[in-house]
């Protein structure tokens, strides 16, 4: 069990021009400063680039689907708060509560009547000829696909045998995830790739 955390700042993300996600960010800022909770920075969206998100808050709310979750996880980078995603999206598998428990889960981690589900944050370096032409961190997965001219081996460690491909997933081990069912079958161990993945 981790150490719970007191919120004294949370930061909002909403979902790119998502109406009714925005219209509850605001209802979301008052009701967090009626418990003398500081909103840092207003609904961040990535529709407005003026924005600047703080990634050092204690909570963040993300109003949205699994595209804003992993938005977000870039936003935060390699600061460490909490995330609470509210499901305003299509699928839901990152943004675990629906809009109807918004406040009752809010109200929980404020308690402190929490568990954190720690995800793991994937480094990717592109490497052409010895040089590196795009770098990030990622949640979830890397795909290398054959848009970008990908060719080569990889080694399962399902199959332990090498398979040719013209893509690649490296994947998380994030559960509920309709990826999981197929990397779990052909978990990357390594590759014969050029590069750090």
């Amino acid at each position: 069990m981790s150490e719970k955390r007191t919120i004294k700042r949370v930061g909002i993300v909403v979902k790119q021009y998502h109406d009714e996600a925005l219209r509850t960010a605001h209802e979301l800022t008052e009701w967090l400063e009626k418990r003398g909770i500081d909103p840092t920075g207003g609904p961040y969206s990535e529709t407005h680039e003026e924005q600047i998100f703080d990634p050092t808050v204690d909570l963040v709310v993300v109003l949205g689907g699994d595209g804003t979750m992993i938005s977000t996880a870039r936003l935060v980078d390699e600061h460490d708060p909490l995330v609470l995603g509210i499901n305003y999206g299509s699928l839901g598998y990152l943004t675990e509560f629906r809009i109807e428990e918004m406040v009752p889960a809010l109200e929980m981690v404020l308690a402190g009547e929490y568990e954190v589900d720690y995800r793991v944050m994937l480094k990717a370096d592109h490497i052409r000829d010895g040089e590196v032409i795009a770098s990030g961190r990622v949640l979830n997965d890397v795909v290398i696909n054959k848009a970008a001219l990908f060719s080569g081996f990889c080694y399962t460690q399902f199959a332990d045998t090498f398979q040719e491909a013209n893509g690649l997933l490296c994947a998380d081990r994030t559960p509920k995830l309709p990826l999981e069912q197929i990397a779990a079958a052909t978990q990357i161990a390594r590759t014969h790739i050029q590069g750090t993945v």
